[in-house]
């Protein structure tokens, strides 16, 4: 996996959300380090929690990510789709996920956008 495109793509997208509170942002930055140190199933859940209440498109990138990266193909082909797909996701956004997808995964990334 191209992993700088990948971290290029979490950075285009931005932050949690323009106006997120502390407990929001806390919990994304713990998420980030449970990821970091390899506690994948930490991160996971903290990231879903996230997007529960603030589905934006950097929790989306960051838990897509993390499912690649432990197997669970289906639900990171979902969700990096659905950031793909959205009509605010910039161009190099889209080029990095499509990078990101293709050398890992032999399931063809087909989005309803050009």
């Amino acid at each position: 996996m191209k992993l700088a495109a990948l971290f290029v793509t979490l950075l285009a997208a931005g932050t949690v959300a323009a106006n997120a509170n502390p407990t929001v942002e806390r919990m994304f930055q713990t998420a980030n380090a449970a990821a970091q140190s390899g506690q994948y199933d930490v991160a996971i859940t903290t990231y879903r929690h996230l997007l529960r209440e603030v589905p934006t498109p950097r929790i989306k990138l960051e838990l897509a990510r993390l499912l690649l990266q432990t197997g669970e193909n289906s639900e990171a082909l979902a969700l990096f789709r659905e950031v793909h797909d959205a009509k605010d996701t910039p161009q190099a956004v889209r080029r990095n996920i499509l990078s990101s997808w293709r050398p890992r995964n032999s399931v063809p990334f087909v989005s309803g956008t050009a």
